[in-house]
């Protein structure tokens, strides 16, 4: 089960890495991690770290929800609060609408928000 959790995160890391017309040779560039390892990323065969997610979502604006369930769009158009707006959230709408604004004013805590979210991932 993780095997192929894995392999579909991998494939669409790919088509992310592809559709932004990047190289392995690129990504490492830009990553500091070994185009060996991206490929072994793309492939199933490991695990991408938090970081590397990080530098997808933040640096090429991808919809983590697409990253890792391929449900949306590869890329973000609108803003968290914007977005937001289409969900039916019942009671807790102002709740989470306090937290989508606050994430986009404070870099850090959205980075933060971030790296915890893909850590709790299996």
């Amino acid at each position: 089960m993780i095997k192929d959790y894995l392999s579909e995160i991998g494939s669409r890391i790919k088509k992310v890495r592809i559709t932004l017309d990047f190289t392995q040779g690129q990504i490492a560039e830009k990553t500091g991690l070994s185009a060996g390892f991206l490929s072994q990323i793309e492939k199933g065969q490991k695990r991408p770290s938090s970081i590397y997610l990080f530098f997808l979502l933040v640096e090429h604006k991808i919809n983590i929800n697409w990253l890792f369930s391929g449900k949306g769009e590869m890329f973000l158009t609108e803003n968290l609060v914007e977005k937001s707006r289409g969900f039916n959230f019942g009671e807790d709408r102002e709740v989470l609408e306090k937290l989508f604004h606050r994430l986009e004013e404070d870099t850090a805590l959205k980075d933060s928000f971030i790296s915890f979210f893909t850590r709790m991932m299996p």
